[in-house]
């Protein structure tokens, strides 16, 4: 009864934004994937696609000093032309297994090499256009997937020069409108925009010049925000709502305001079935859990450790995909575009290696039928 009901509910609304897969890449064995995971995610919705593309960084102080990409041998290799013509290489061809109706939509990260001693990306400080020994961010990420997509012919193309590294952007404010305002001269098809995590803004930036980054905010073609704040899981009809005035709201009191022409968008989302414990392992026993730390999931699973088994949180993630698919194309929805993140237990689509068991494939396939 309960799942037909739930498709009587896909089936009464007609949608036009989509809920998008993200084909996740933080290592080169990532990218050697690409092909397969990008044919995987249009199994499930040809419409969109998000790719995310994940180097790493060292640095003192929470100042970058160098960058460095996981290769296939398990080392954080220091960058050089030979990688980045790999890295670009192996992207071109992981493109042209896309239809060119197909929407593409792209971030950057960047992750500490140390592991589990490392410093969250939101408070790392770099200049995008400065070399650090020998190279910059934009020679080292962004350049070789611009590179890349020479190689397609799809019209819809949208590029987040980082997502969500506040420090930075907050940081080099006149740095990143020099390189949005040079990129859309020189690719006036793309739209470029950045992304911010949903609550820690700033990324704990100092000494803040507000003109300079409501200058480069004016910009940009879109702006993006992680989208995991805990919610009321009996009032999902206004949840996402909500999320994005909360977004707005903080940006007002920093004195910062978003132009009409602006874009919005949920640059990573999802539900991962943890609690406040977020410790990669304990699932949530209820959906008050659930709601009350979104961004909490599963990272292997083992056993029975899958929150989606349980009954009462399977047919919960399925009404919050609804509800969002919904608030995406309401009237007053203020965002265009939602990127799931696919990996772990908030891979509905089962796209990332390890988390086939995590997906709700039903789940999944309608989401891509809905047109």
């Amino acid at each position: 009864m309960k799942n037909f009901i739930l498709l009587l509910f896909f089936h009464s609304y007609c949608f036009s934004n989509s809920i998008t897969p993200s084909v996740l890449m933080f290592h080169e064995w990532d990218l050697n994937d690409c092909k397969s995971r990008a044919q995987k995610s249009l199994s499930f919705d040809k419409r969109s696609i998000h790719f995310l593309l994940a180097g790493q960084f060292i640095a003192s102080n929470k100042n970058v000093t160098s960058y460095c990409f996981n290769t296939v041998d398990s080392k954080c290799s220091p960058i050089n032309q030979p990688l980045l013509k790999k890295i670009e290489g192996k992207m071109k061809d992981c493109l042209q297994v896309l239809p060119e109706q197909t929407e593409i939509n792209i971030s950057f990260h960047l992750n500490d090499s140390k592991g589990s001693n490392s410093v969250w990306r939101n408070s790392i400080i770099f200049d995008p256009q400065l070399k650090y020994e020998q190279v910059s961010y934009q020679e080292f990420l962004i350049n070789p997937i611009l590179n890349a997509l020479d190689s397609v012919n799809n019209k819809e193309i949208r590029i987040s020069l980082q997502g969500e590294m506040g420090a930075t952007i907050f940081t080099h404010p006149s740095s990143y409108e020099k390189l949005i305002n040079t990129l859309k001269i020189r690719y006036p098809l793309y739209k470029f925009g950045i992304s911010t995590n949903y609550n820690k803004l700033t990324g704990g930036a100092k000494n803040i010049d507000f003109k300079a980054v409501q200058k480069m905010i004016n910009a940009l073609d879109f702006l993006g925000f992680s989208a995991y704040s805990p919610f009321n899981p009996y009032d999902l009809g206004n949840a996402f709502e909500k999320y994005t005035n909360n977004f707005i709201s903080r940006m007002n009191k920093l004195s910062l305001s978003i132009p009409d022409s602006t874009e919005l968008l949920f640059s990573e989302i999802g539900l991962g079935g943890g609690n406040w414990l977020n410790n990669g392992n304990t699932q949530g026993e209820n959906i008050e859990q659930v709601s009350g730390a979104p961004y909490a999931g599963i990272y292997v699973e083992k056993g029975n450790n899958n929150p989606w088994i349980n009954e009462e949180l399977k047919y919960f993630r399925r009404r919050y995909y609804l509800y969002l698919n919904s608030y995406l194309n309401s009237k007053n929805s203020k965002i265009s575009r939602a990127f799931v993140w696919n990996a772990a237990s908030w891979d509905i689509h089962g796209i990332y290696p390890g988390s086939e068991n995590f997906k709700d494939h039903l789940l999944a396939k309608k989401l891509g039928e809905i047109k």
